[in-house]
């Protein structure tokens, strides 16, 4: 990306760096999607053709790279904040149905939109409980290790897993009791783990914001301080361990 606008000194524009983008057969595509959302943040404001913004974002949030997801997520959840009520909607809706769709044979490639509708549920009182039906038709398809992953890992970091705990406290307890294995092994951990750090965000909550739903996730976090695998068992330990401070 750099090497290209070296060649060409003359000024260019925001406009002029989305094209590229847009059209670029760069080998490494995750580094100019990352370097691009970050840009796309910063001058949000001035951004006047948001149909482009949003093709590249959507098109850069079915990436699986971490630093990528993390980029392209905040970027779309920033342009949509800035959308008319209207448009808005519809983009939502458009995630929405990415997320609930068949995803056979993809795994974990909704990670991104995962993470954007966390991302703008604070912000998006009318299309609250369209997220929330979403997010669970997600968690009961095909039974996807890396999307349950995903799904309590970004809820662990929203708002919303103490504003609306009652909504999203069926699929933490489903987790803390996910022992699928497959020829990888216990790959159910990796949920298991997500869960317990959702449920340490709880407990890290006051107390009025616990319910008779969040307590039942006591039980089942000491169940799983006492486990054999190590990361799972120290991740639960330091959950439980924070109830116990005065």
């Amino acid at each position: 990306m750099a090497s290209y606008f070296s060649k060409h000194p003359e000024p260019f524009s925001i406009e002029d760096i989305l094209e590229y983008a847009a059209n670029s057969k760069h080998r490494r595509i995750d580094f100019i999607a990352e370097a691009v959302s970050r840009l796309i943040i910063s001058v949000s404001k001035h951004l006047t053709r948001h149909e482009l913004v949003l093709e590249l974002l959507n098109k850069w949030l079915r990436r699986n790279e971490a630093e990528v997801i993390d980029a392209t997520a905040e970027a779309a959840s920033t342009i949509v904040r800035n959308l008319t009520p209207e448009d808005q909607n519809h983009m939502i809706a458009n995630w929405i149905d990415i997320v609930t769709e068949n995803q056979r044979g993809r795994s974990g490639q909704d990670r991104g939109l995962i993470s954007v509708l966390f991302k703008i549920f604070p912000s998006v009182s009318a299309s609250q409980q369209s997220i929330i039906v979403a997010l669970h038709k997600r968690w009961n398809t095909g039974h996807d290790i890396e999307s349950r992953a995903a799904i309590l890992q970004y809820l662990a970091t929203t708002t919303a897993i103490t504003s609306h705990i009652e909504s999203f406290s069926d699929i933490i307890v489903e987790g803390l009791d996910d022992y699928t294995t497959n020829a990888r092994g216990d790959v159910g951990s990796l949920v298991r783990i997500e869960a317990v750090k959702a449920t340490s965000a709880i407990f890290q909550t006051s107390p009025q914001n616990h319910t008779h739903s969040t307590d039942s996730l006591y039980g089942k976090t000491l169940r799983i301080a006492a486990e054999k695998l190590d990361k799972v068992r120290i991740e639960a330990q330091l959950a439980i361990a924070q109830t116990l401070t005065p």
